[in-house]
């Protein structure tokens, strides 16, 4: 799954959606493909806020609760590549 992942990253698709009934694995798996491919992972929980986990762990300012500041962090971003997970 990580090279699939990879694979679309590196091909351009904008949006993608990953479901699994193992999160922690799921999880795992983009960790690994964005420190590999060397881009931002970005981690979003209602109970967190966003917060950028690689390649450091710093606060982005959305803070915990509704999604609607961490996705207007994306937007601020211009879509720059990096991986955003919404848990």
């Amino acid at each position: 799954m990580l090279e699939q992942l990879q694979l679309l990253v590196r091909s351009g698709a904008g949006l993608m959606s990953l479901e699994s009934h193992d999160e922690a694995r799921a999880i795992a798996i983009v960790r690994k493909a964005a420190e590999e491919m060397q881009v931002p992972l970005f981690e979003w929980s209602i109970t967190t806020g966003l917060e950028q986990t690689f390649p450091a762990q710093t606060g982005t300012g959305a803070s915990a609760g509704k999604a609607e500041q961490a996705l207007a962090h994306v937007m601020l971003r211009n879509f720059t590549t990096g991986f955003y997970v919404f848990k």
